[in-house]
């Protein structure tokens, strides 16, 4: 990969609060709650929303954790890619 490193990943999980519900539409942005999604090499629902959930909608605060399974990982540039879809269910 153009003399690129790849990280040796163990996880990496998403968590999504919810957003703030849309006064005008009442629609809202749900997220993951308490539990973290696992999005490594796999789908994983991080948000979704409620019926009124059309037009403009925020969801509340994300985060990411991603963990190594190796110690000899030395410093330097790393770059990553995340490929996602929105789909309009995902059950």
């Amino acid at each position: 990969m153009n003399g690129s490193s790849i990280l040796p990943v163990a996880s990496f999980a998403f968590t999504t609060a919810d957003g703030t519900k849309n006064a005008a539409t009442q629609g809202q942005i749900l997220g993951t709650g308490a539990t973290a999604a696992s999005i490594y090499q796999g789908n994983a629902k991080v948000a979704t929303g409620n019926a009124n959930a059309n037009g403009t909608n925020d969801s509340g605060q994300t985060s990411a954790v991603l963990t190594l399974n190796d110690n000899t990982i030395k410093a330097g540039q790393y770059k990553g890619t995340i490929d996602y879809t929105l789909s309009p269910s995902m059950d």
